[in-house]
């Protein structure tokens, strides 16, 4: 029988090796395991990355698709705003071409060529330059209302002729010639019916040409001058827009002082 003392010396002889074969094998567990758990970890951060991508891509996607409809609803708005402008800027015109033929209906009245003997050539000859004038044909008209105003200087049609003179240089937009010839009309027939319009048109023809200033000045001088007449209304409406196009110019370029110029529009074929 072995002593004791042996036996204790066996214990402690082997102990430390099963100690250490153990805690061996715990590492290899340990490390097998933050193996897998690393691993996995990283296969959840590359799911991850790849699911992020996908939102980063979609809201991409979204974000080009809002811009794209938003530059469509800008283009739309453009559209229908300049659908808009085309159709007032028409309604205007067909406002002024009734306006226009009451003027010569109220002057056909008073001068019908009914009312002259049969063959008065000078009632003819005026009619066929406003005829000329009424089918469009304005640089025709525009060489017939100077032919009569040569032979027939003096007449009773003769401030008629030269107004109507003066709007057909209007209707071709020659703006800087019509201011000239409805001068004409003020200077030459100072008693005419048609002095006011022919100073209310030569406002319209400075708005044409955006010289708002001068606009302002013939406008306001019908309001001085003829105060209770229709032309007064048409100025102060006239006025009312120069006023609405010139106050952006305070804060913003006059960029926004912009109009489209009126089209030549055919003259009521009414004779006046």
């Amino acid at each position: 029988m072995k002593s004791p003392l042996i036996i204790v010396f066996l214990i402690l002889l082997t102990w430390p090796q099963v100690s250490w074969a153990d805690r061996t094998d715990l590492l290899e567990n340990d490390l097998k395991e933050l193996k897998t758990t690393s691993a996995t970890n990283n296969k959840r951060l590359a799911d991850a990355l790849v699911d992020f991508e996908q939102m980063r891509l979609e809201m991409s996607s979204l974000r080009g698709k809002f811009e794209e409809n938003q530059h469509f609803q800008e283009e739309d708005a453009k559209k229908i705003q300049k659908h808009l402008d085309d159709i007032d800027n028409r309604l205007s015109g067909l406002e002024e071409r009734l306006n226009l033929f009451m003027d010569q209906m109220r002057d056909w009245t008073l001068n019908s060529p009914a009312q002259a003997k049969n063959g008065d050539a000078m009632r003819l000859d005026y009619q066929k330059a406003f005829s000329e004038m009424s089918l469009g044909n304005f640089d025709s008209a525009i060489q017939l209302f100077n032919k009569f105003l040569v032979k027939y200087k003096a007449s009773a049609l003769s401030d008629n002729a030269q107004y109507w003179k003066a709007e057909c240089f209007y209707a071709l937009k020659d703006y800087q010639n019509s201011i000239l010839e409805f001068q004409k009309v003020v200077q030459n027939y100072p008693q005419s019916s048609k002095v006011s319009d022919a100073i209310l048109k030569q406002g319209f023809s400075f708005y044409a040409l955006k010289s708002y200033v001068e606009a302002k000045a013939f406008l306001q001088k019908v309001l001085s001058q003829f105060p209770k007449s229709e032309n007064a209304i048409k100025a102060k409406e006239k006025l009312a827009a120069i006023d609405a196009l010139l106050l952006p110019a305070t804060s913003e370029p006059q960029a926004s002082a912009t109009e489209t110029p009126e089209k030549p529009r055919p003259l009521p074929s009414k004779i006046e």
